[in-house]
């Protein structure tokens, strides 16, 4: 009986502190979740979650090399999570480390083809690199599955001009600019809905 009160305690004690933790990071307190993070990693190193709240801490703290370790532990505890490896790829983009980004980046959209934002990830890193072809063949490919944003079409259309395809990147260019137009049509008439809806309800 005092074993188990004992380890109701325990597990009692480090529910609060990954609540403490999470509540330090959404307040945006870097110093302190990174300290209440570190503790946790260190006493749960298993718990894949906690890593991963670390590299998003670490982050937003401007920590490069220690982010990209957090979730390349996050990546050896369960190397099929997607987001795992897009983030460590963002991180590696933001680090000019393109060819590895690339490899995440390759990886993630491997392991979930819906995630459109690797595609285009992975084209910037190859326009870095001055792959242009390869570059314009995912985002054409982003396009196809139905990439949301628009600004995938400008980015192509940069690298078409890298290419000479002048006529190429100004379809592209009056492309995006007409479905921004679209989109910003889309917003105003639904925040004139939110509106007559609030009116309403006056």
């Amino acid at each position: 009986m005092l074993f188990r009160s004992a380890q109701a305690n325990v597990e009692s004690s480090g529910i609060q502190d990954r609540f403490q933790a999470l509540a330090e990071l959404f307040d945006q307190n870097q110093e302190a979740a990174t300290q209440s993070l570190s503790r946790l990693t260190d006493q749960t190193p298993q718990d894949v979650s906690l890593w991963f709240f670390s590299g998003n801490n670490q982050v937003a703290a401007h920590h490069l090399d220690e982010a990209e370790a957090s979730y390349t532990a996050c990546i050896a505890l369960s190397p099929r999570w997607s987001l795992a490896w897009f983030q460590r790829g963002t991180i590696r983009l933001m680090a000019k480390q393109f060819e590895k980004a690339i490899e995440d980046f390759t990886r993630a959209y491997e392991l979930n083809p819906k995630d459109l934002g690797s595609l285009r990830n992975r084209a910037i890193c190859r326009q870095a690199l001055q792959d242009y072809e390869a570059a314009v063949a995912d985002c054409t490919l982003a396009i196809e599955q139905g990439f949301p944003e628009t600004r995938i079409y400008f980015l192509r259309a940069k690298l078409f001009d890298s290419l000479g395809r002048i006529a190429e990147a100004e379809a592209d260019r009056r492309e995006g600019f007409t479905r921004s137009e679209e989109h910003t049509s889309e917003l105003q008439s639904h925040s004139d809905l939110v509106c007559r809806l609030l009116l309403e309800k006056k």
